[in-house]
């Protein structure tokens, strides 16, 4: 563990502290190129249909889930395995 702490030590003031600027030389990124050159060219602004790729997945999926919970309700099953039918009512026991 001495020695542990002996490495940590050094390697810490080894280390240069003091801070420097570090110059950008990287350009724009696609993104920005892509804005520069929608605003140099003529015309208005280009339709774009790309929302229909994430909202129309959204729609179809709550649509199925809507159906299933509102419309088509599954049916109950008991314990034993046997389904059970809602739609009947019970016939009262008959005397003999």
């Amino acid at each position: 563990m001495k020695y542990f702490l002996l490495l940590i030590s050094m390697i810490v003031a080894g280390c240069n502290t003091s801070p420097i600027i570090i110059p950008d030389t990287s350009g724009d990124n696609v993104v920005m190129l892509q804005l520069k050159d929608q605003i140099l060219q003529p015309g208005g602004v280009k339709a774009s249909y790309g929302w229909v790729f994430w909202y129309v997945p959204i729609v179809i999926i709550s649509s199925f889930w809507a159906y299933r919970e509102f419309v088509r309700r599954p049916l109950l099953c008991e314990e034993d395995g046997k389904l059970k039918d809602e739609s009947k009512t019970p016939t009262p026991p008959t005397s003999v």
